[in-house]
């Protein structure tokens, strides 16, 4: 990537529906938007570059995209390999974060929580005990951590259940084809418990402005 380049940059790191729908977004806007994910791929579009960077690897993800204004955490390893794969990604988009400027908006979830019957609001702590909200919870904690130390700027989206297209969503592909056909379907949790939802464009978007 030109290190002379004057444009803001935007780095989006993943490529799913999150991070597809906001690259598309800052795209169409004007904004020059570079696309990291292991595979090079990504949405196409005159103002998106892509390139294939494990997100993991600091010293490759620097050298490769040297500048940058703000940075997206976008990833979203598989749920079974949180525990794992999380720690070194985070680790390094901190230190992505701190070494070019670039302020850090990462796309979180309600992991971190716990569970509990309090409404969820800014100052809701996070207190999960399970191993895969802790997990969360420390990404949060270690970015604010450095975030409050005035070494990076940070913050952090946080999603429910993404209600979209695709086998991710459980009002995807398993429900919407087979509901417009007029056949049965199954519905993961209680019917009649109250569930909040997530639109992955919108939470692109108040990435974006947040």
């Amino acid at each position: 990537m030109d290190s002379n380049s004057e444009h803001k940059i935007h780095v989006a790191v993943g490529a799913g529906e999150v991070g597809s729908s906001l690259a598309s977004q800052l795209a169409e806007s004007g904004e020059h938007v570079v696309v990291v994910t292991r595979s090079g791929k990504g949405q196409v579009h005159a103002n998106i570059e892509k390139v294939s960077v494990d997100a993991s690897d600091y010293e490759t993800l620097v050298a490769t995209v040297l500048h940058a204004s703000v940075v997206y955490n976008a990833v979203n390893p598989p749920y079974e390999k949180w525990a794992t794969d999380w720690p070194p990604i985070a680790n390094s988009l901190l230190r992505y974060a701190e070494a070019t400027g670039a302020v850090l908006v990462t796309c979180s979830n309600l992991y971190g929580y716990g569970k509990g019957n309090e409404t969820i609001t800014e100052t809701l702590s996070l207190a999960a005990t399970g191993k895969k909200g802790k997990v969360r919870a420390q990404m949060w904690h270690d970015a604010k951590k450095l975030s409050d130390a005035g070494r990076i700027r940070a913050t952090e989206v946080r999603a429910s259940d993404f209600i979209c297209k695709g086998m991710g969503s459980r009002f995807g592909d398993r429900v919407i084809p087979n509901v417009l056909k007029g056949e049965k379907v199954q519905l993961l949790g209680g019917l009649d418990v109250l569930h909040s939802w997530s639109y992955p464009p919108d939470v692109a978007r108040l990435m974006i402005v947040i």
